[in-house]
């Protein structure tokens, strides 16, 4: 039953009955026990046009969204880890992207023995911009030289091998735009080869694996890889530490998943508080009032 259903009903105006499901679920949130929060994930979704975003905070253990707040850089989180502090958790293990804000925040905010873990679909995600950016480079040269043979063909490179596998017309069409084009076969090539290093049998050998992938990758002098690289290497304890937690912010996008169909079934949310309200309760949202 939608907010409005509800005030047409009782023949009261609709903000009367928003504000009181507002105040309702403030006094749940308050009450919320933080004490048992070992493992989280952090991340932030777009919320509204014009590059707004909301950062939450998911506990990875129960699948309940802890924490909402307004933007993505570092002061949003300050809130957050004061609270956990103040509740008694023995935190453990972070979930999040490689954003230098949310990295920030937790080497000002969060406990100082806490691992971070920087996780596959981040890191994964990473490189395929990186692919990207090549395929326009060198689309843009073909071009230049009156040819036209990768057009349309970024998406075959962002698809993994084992999934081509199944697709043999799209098999062939990326192997004959691999043939005729150096720089993207190898950089498709470093692509897969970054997949394996959550494949690894030990912590050691995943080392190992992911020093000789920098190597090769500053080995082709391509701006955008060497960068890739770079960061890579200068965050490799963390990239590394999913072999102590192997955690990653999987679930979270599939909450971000659940906000964003929430966003679109009240038609946006003019009051910001009471939508992050609404997040921390996203589980219950079928049976809570619904609406703007």
């Amino acid at each position: 039953m939608s907010i409005k259903a509800v005030a047409t009903h009782l023949h009261v105006g609709w903000d009367m009955i928003k504000d009181m499901l507002k105040a309702h679920l403030q006094r749940r949130a308050k009450r919320r026990s933080w004490k048992k929060v070992c493992r989280i994930a952090i991340d932030e979704i777009s919320v509204r046009k014009g590059h707004r975003y909301m950062t939450v905070v998911l506990n990875l253990d129960t699948g309940e969204v802890l924490y909402t707040a307004g933007g993505k850089d570092h002061t949003c989180l300050k809130a957050f880890f004061s609270r956990l502090k103040r509740s008694g958790a023995k935190l453990k293990a972070i979930a999040v992207d490689m954003s230098p804000a949310y990295r920030k925040a937790i080497e000002l905010y969060a406990p100082k023995r806490v691992l971070v873990i920087h996780d596959r679909f981040h890191v994964v995600s990473n490189m395929n911009k990186v692919v990207k950016s090549v395929f326009r480079s060198e689309q843009k040269r073909l071009e230049g030289e009156g040819k036209n043979l990768i057009k349309g063909a970024m998406h075959l490179l962002l698809y993994a091998q084992e999934t081509l596998a199944e697709k043999p017309k799209k098999q062939a069409r990326l192997d004959t735009i691999l043939a005729l084009n150096e720089p993207l076969n190898r950089v498709y090539l470093l692509k897969e080869d970054l997949r394996l290093f959550w494949e690894q049998s030990s912590k050691k050998e995943a080392r190992a694996f992911i020093k000789n992938w920098v190597t090769e990758a500053r080995s082709l002098k391509m701006g955008q890889l060497t960068r890739m690289a770079n960061t890579i290497e200068k965050r490799i304890k963390n990239i590394l530490a999913w072999y102590d937690y192997p955690i990653s912010t999987g679930p979270l996008e599939g909450t971000n998943n659940k906000i964003k169909v929430l966003k679109r079934v009240a038609y946006g949310y003019r009051d910001m508080e009471f939508f992050g309200l609404r997040v921390l309760f996203i589980r219950e949202a079928k049976v809570l009032l619904t609406g703007a």
